[in-house]
């Protein structure tokens, strides 16, 4: 897939999950399904932190210098892949991703949007070598390249969504009773 199209794939289904949390009851939204587990807007909040997380400061990228990567980042990058597909729980694993639980949906969507802004913008006015490098940092996985960055960023998202559909499903039979 063609970054430009990843990225587009990406806020699709970004916008996708903010417009149906947006059409949810809001008690049902903040709703624990079990003490220490987060709620659909923890949910939320944690895909937007995990972005900024790994992306870092974007307006800074062109001045850094490339990180080492070594063999056993790529191992560690498919293992993470792996465990995203298959929905294989862990733990976040970076303090830096853990939801806070403070901030309302529209502050998500505003951060949210502001940071796809950004990062669109830096893919257009970067070239093929610049995206090539391994700038971008995983907390397991290591160094990544924009495209493998954005394919994790997809597949993180595409993980939280259903685990958000499945909880509203598990929540609002919770309500009903």
């Amino acid at each position: 897939m063609e970054i430009r199209q990843r990225l587009d794939s990406i806020e699709a289904k970004r916008t996708h999950l903010i417009d149906l949390v947006s059409g949810m009851e809001p008690a049902l939204v903040a709703a624990h399904p079990r003490p220490g587990k987060w709620s659909i807007l923890e949910i939320v909040e944690h895909l937007v932190l995990a972005e900024v997380g790994v992306l870092g400061e974007l307006n800074a990228l062109g001045q850094l210098t490339p990180l080492r990567r070594r063999p056993k980042d790529r191992v560690r990058y498919q293992i993470v892949m792996f465990i995203l597909r298959f929905d294989i729980p862990v733990q976040v694993p970076s303090r830096a991703m853990v939801p806070k639980g403070t901030r309302s949906l529209e502050e998500l969507r505003a951060a949210w949007e502001a940071g796809h802004h950004q990062l669109r913008l830096w893919i257009l006015d970067s070239g093929s070598a610049l995206r090539g490098r391994p700038l971008f940092l995983h907390p397991v996985a290591g160094p990544m390249t924009t495209v493998e960055s954005l394919r994790m960023l997809e597949v993180h998202l595409d993980r939280h969504t259903r685990q958000v559909k499945a909880l509203a499903k598990v929540l609002a039979v919770d309500t009903l009773a």
